[in-house]
């Protein structure tokens, strides 16, 4: 299936064996210290990302990848019903509390620069 299909995964690294494999090639990452992009933390361990990236395990496909608590990942999610459209962007970090920490497009490399405080 990943070899002729985009996936879209749920779930952190510790909850889902895909997202497992590939949470160390990914431009977000999130473990017990934070969420990251690249060597820089941009949030909290409980903190919820969403990002669009090529599949590492599958060259040529992409894969979409919702990473945090479920209540977390809700905003980012489609709308459904009459909640307001998620936030625009290839990547997008919500904080502890639902704010945008982090969002954008991505250039021809798919790396994320953020910038220093």
């Amino acid at each position: 299936l990943m070899a002729s299909r985009n996936l879209v995964h749920v779930g952190r690294a510790a909850d889902n064996a895909v997202v497992a494999q590939i949470a160390g090639r990914l431009p977000l990452r999130q473990d017990d210290r934070g969420t990251f992009a690249g060597a820089k933390q941009v949030a909290g361990p409980e903190a919820a990302f969403r990002v669009q990236a090529p599949n590492p395990l599958s060259p040529g496909r992409l894969v979409l990848v919702y990473s945090g608590k479920p209540e977390g990942i809700e905003p980012l999610l489609p709308p459904r019903g009459g909640r307001r459209p998620p936030p625009s962007g290839e990547y997008v970090v919500l904080d502890e509390e639902g704010k945008t920490t982090l969002q954008g497009y991505f250039r021809d490399d798919y790396t994320i620069t953020v910038p220093e405080d």
